[in-house]
């Protein structure tokens, strides 16, 4: 919380990559399942295209990286007794 404080740019900065990843997998199980719908197996192909052309690659990279980014914990200071 004490980052959030003074820096209050970067939990809006979390808050849009947790954002875009909570998003971006259901959009493309939509699609995916949208395109296998149809009887027409050319929409079926443009997807995979997608998937496996470097602007879902970069979008999923980063956000993974980005996105994935562990913090350490916080101890408590110890009581001095």
């Amino acid at each position: 919380m004490g980052l959030v404080t003074q820096y209050p740019w970067l939990a809006s900065i979390l808050i849009a990559i947790g954002g875009l990843r909570l998003a971006l997998k259901p959009i493309m199980l939509a699609i995916e399942w949208c395109t296998k719908q149809t009887p027409n197996p050319n929409d079926d192909v443009a997807v995979l295209k997608f998937e496996a052309g470097p602007i879902y690659k970069w979008i999923a990279i980063g956000l993974d990286v980005i996105g994935s980014v562990k913090l350490p914990a916080l101890k408590a200071p110890k009581a001095k007794g």
